[in-house]
């Protein structure tokens, strides 16, 4: 199971250190930033991976007094432009956005396809931000709580149908994870057009559907459809009145969140990666940036690399039982 993120006094304590450390590591590498910087984001532009790398990307260059470029290369689920900085120069002027699917489920889901190891071809230089999915329901459906629910999968446990983006993507695994958890088996229908998923359980044409938290807040406000519970290890304070799954016995070892990391090529220097780092804590522990991400429906996530390393191990662990055990495959 992944370590619960959470920001608390040690953790405060840790960004005032940081903050601290911001002269020495700037110091430790003199002459970089030589020319400018690109932060790789391999989706496209308008996309919620691209936006939160645009305002961290601002305030960095900013902190830096260096330009910092946000260069969207997308396609392949993400893998084109993330593979492209695993093969590029460990100088530090190249670093992607990356998010569990891309840095660590591609990978198992379409070995034949992605030629790189999330792991291996990459420093992980900061965890910024995570967020849990959130199970939502039509307004016809018959449960209108997780309680609910698991007493109508414990009678038709085949009946229902759940939405995600497609197969082998974060929400796909996370949809299967609640399957094996609850004993249940609901349908997975993949959609090719994402948007669309909310709009068909608002408009009653699918049962359910796993999505993140951000895109289904302003559905889930309005009371277009019902939110179910949320797959972190604790409640989201944005929706403080829907259950965290792990609440319920059965579901205790549910904890799956979606999340958003920087990333260099493998080998670049210590110096420039610990910078970076140092640089971002720091973004991260102002209130207006808290806030911005607040409005993704994400939260501001720190942890030292050598946490972030271990964190990513023990995703990729997660990960790979959950994906042998359930069989799932996008080739």
């Amino acid at each position: 199971m992944s370590p619960r993120i959470v920001i608390d006094q040690a953790g405060r304590i840790f960004l005032s250190l940081l903050i601290l450390m911001l002269p020495l590591a700037a110091s430790a590498q003199a002459g970089w930033p030589s020319r400018p910087i690109t932060i790789i984001v391999p989706y496209a532009a308008g996309s919620l991976p691209d936006v939160f790398a645009r305002a961290v990307a601002n305030e960095l260059g900013t902190r830096l007094n260096n330009t910092v470029i946000v260069d969207n290369v997308n396609g392949a689920g993400g893998v084109l432009g993330t593979e492209r900085v695993a093969r590029a120069k460990p100088d530090g002027h190249t670093f992607v956005l990356g998010v569990e699917s891309t840095m660590l489920i591609a990978q198992m889901v379409r070995p034949a396809t992605v030629r790189y190891d999330g792991l291996k071809d990459f420093t992980p230089v900061a965890l910024m931000a995570s967020s849990p999915l959130v199970l939502v329901a039509k307004p016809e459906f018959a449960a209108n709580t997780l309680d609910d629910l698991m007493a109508l999968l414990r009678v038709q446990p085949r009946s229902y149908s759940y939405g995600t983006s497609g197969v082998g993507t974060s929400l796909h695994l996370a949809g299967e994870m609640f399957n094996q958890q609850a004993k249940a088996e609901i349908a997975h229908v993949p959609y090719s057009v994402s948007t669309q998923i909310m709009t068909d359980v608002a408009g009653n044409q699918l049962d359910l559907a796993m999505v993140p938290l951000g895109s289904a807040l302003p559905f889930i406000r309005s009371g277009k459809v019902k939110a179910l519970g949320v797959t972190a290890a604790a409640r989201s304070s944005l929706l403080p009145g829907v259950s965290a799954m792990s609440e319920l016995p059965a579901l205790a070892n549910m904890n799956f969140t979606v999340w958003f990391g920087l990333f260099a090529p493998a080998g670049v220097d210590k110096g420039i990666a610990t910078s970076v780092h140092a640089h971002l804590a720091a973004i991260f522990g102002t209130e207006s940036i808290r806030q911005r991400i607040a409005d993704f429906g994400m939260q501001p996530t720190v942890l030292d690399q050598a946490a972030f390393t271990r964190f990513l191990a023990g995703e990729r662990a997660k990960f790979q039982s959950l994906i042998s055990e359930r069989n799932i495959r996008a080739e």
